[in-house]
Parts: structure tokens; C-alpha cells; sequence
């Protein structure tokens, strides 16, 4: 299969998780004092937003143009360093 042939799977694995990941930035700076205040919230709200942040870098990655081939290739985020 061509790397080419990935651009429109990536412009979608971006969208969908900046869409995802917006909300959720809004409602940890609203509620930060609130979430604070709990033991284990301010934990889990980063691994949220790290795990909805990293496909749009990935998929900017991606995007960028004159890739070597590891990174163009259908796996690149399992060979991202």
C-alpha cells in the first residue's frame, strides 16, 4: 500500500482527536480548583489529554512534507522515537 494512500486517514485521526481533545482542555482549566482538590483527578485529566494530544502530533508528523521513509510509513507511530 502507498504511504500516500494514509494522508486522508490521517487528516481524520487529527480531527477527530483535536475535536476530542478541545472540550476536554476547556473543562480542566474551568473546573482546575475543583480537580485539584481531589487526590487522583489531576492524574487522570493529563493522561487524557496526553493520550488525545498525541495522534494530532502524529499525524502532523505526518503530514510534513519530505518525510524519510519511517515516518511515512502506515506504521509510524509505533516507530516514532
Amino acid at each position: 500500500m502507498d504511504a500516500d494512500s494514509w494522508t486522508d486517514f490521517a487528516v481524520g485521526v487529527a480531527g477527530a482527536a483535536a475535536a476530542l481533545s478541545g472540550p476536554l482542555f476547556v473543562t480542566v482549566s474551568i473546573n482546575l480548583k475543583q480537580m485539584l482538590s481531589l487526590p487522583r483527578i489531576p492524574a487522570r485529566a493529563a493522561l487524557s489529554l496526553i493520550l488525545m494530544v498525541v495522534p494530532v502530533f502524529v499525524a502532523i508528523a505526518r503530514w510534513y512534507p519530505g518525510q524519510p521513509g519511517w515516518r511515512s510509513a502506515p506504521s509510524c507511530s509505533s516507530s516514532l522515537p
